[in-house]
């Protein structure tokens, strides 16, 4: 057991010290704040401490979020990234644990997505003439290309032959905003996989860290995440239906008990000015408490099927 191991060590040292410590017979625990030191061990030995206790929920949020602090560097991101087995990629840290409740008060098991780990990138798509997902295909390409240069060092340092481990397989799961996005360009069966835009859907890398890295760009049938929190059972609680249920839209269209309001008025709204204040806390932003509380009332029949072909599709790749 040490504390700060790496203390006083840079650069080359530090990768000898790990190289020692991995073939050490035992267990080795110790303590670290170098960005150096985080980056050459495996994600499953980092463990984070918070007041003195072990704390591994939403680990690899909170790892890059620690690691902005340490550093402003891009590759420090991408080398910790090139680590993860199961990626997605998600405008915002709390779109995934909205996705998450909503999913879990649908009825759905949360326990397979529970590998997943949500890194907070904008889809940089604010209109028909951007191109869909560009910024969340710009950092897939720099995944790649960390994870072919961590491959070229390793061969330098070990040789291409034999292997260093088993064949791998990473998912990464581009999850993008919606809205602008025409209707055409969603794909009918899966109703989230995205269709007419060109990315690379699979890379492979050779010897000595043989890997397949499996792409897949995703879209919400709505403008975004936080429409899907729209109830006619939750509003209406709060008070607030009316601002939903107006002459703005089809009164068709409007949301009903026991229905999830799956209609292209509903699907194109922008709901922020009406959800965010009944979930939001001042000076703290999403709070969790409130999140749980509200979607606690809506009824799974008014959680809409997109939430379940969303779920459906990532279970299915992993």
């Amino acid at each position: 057991m040490f504390d700060e191991v790496d203390s006083h060590l840079h650069h080359k040292n530090v990768e000898l010290l790990w190289d020692i410590l991995s073939k050490t017979k035992g267990k080795v625990l110790t303590t670290t704040h170098l960005v150096d030191s985080i980056a050459e061990n495996d994600f499953e030995s980092l463990f984070l401490v918070e007041n003195g206790q072990i704390k591994n929920d939403q680990k690899s949020q909170k790892l890059l979020e620690r690691l902005k602090v340490l550093s402003k560097s891009k590759v420090v991101e991408l080398e910790i990234a090139s680590k993860l087995n199961n990626i997605c990629l998600i405008d915002y840290y709390n779109d995934w644990k909205i996705f998450e409740l909503l999913a879990k008060q649908k009825g759905l098991d949360w326990t397979p997505l529970s590998s997943i780990n949500p890194i907070a990138k904008s889809s940089g798509y604010s209109s028909a003439a951007d191109s869909f997902g560009a910024s969340k295909i710009k950092w897939l390409n720099e995944l790649r290309d960390m994870k072919d240069y961590i491959r070229a060092c390793k061969a330098e340092k070990y040789g291409k032959t034999p292997a260093l481990h088993d064949r791998k397989a990473t998912n990464v799961f581009l999850v993008c905003d919606r809205d602008e996005l025409p209707e055409a360009n969603i794909h009918a069966q899966s109703g989230v996989k995205v269709v007419g835009v060109d990315y690379p859907d699979k890379f492979d890398l050779g010897l000595p860290c043989p890997e397949r890295i499996n792409c897949h760009l995703l879209t919400w049938k709505r403008r975004e995440i936080k429409n899907y929190l729209l109830s006619h059972t939750a509003l209406s609680h709060h008070n607030v239906l009316t601002q939903i249920n107006n002459g703005e839209i089809a009164q068709r269209n409007h949301l009903q008990p026991n229905n999830p309001g799956d209609n292209d008025d509903i699907r194109r709204l922008n709901a922020k000015s009406v959800i965010d204040p009944l979930i939001n806390t001042e000076g703290i932003g999403l709070d969790i408490d409130k999140l749980q509380a509200y979607i606690d009332l809506i009824p799974p029949d008014e959680i809409s099927e997109d939430i379940t072909n969303m779920y459906n599709f990532i279970i299915g790749k992993l």
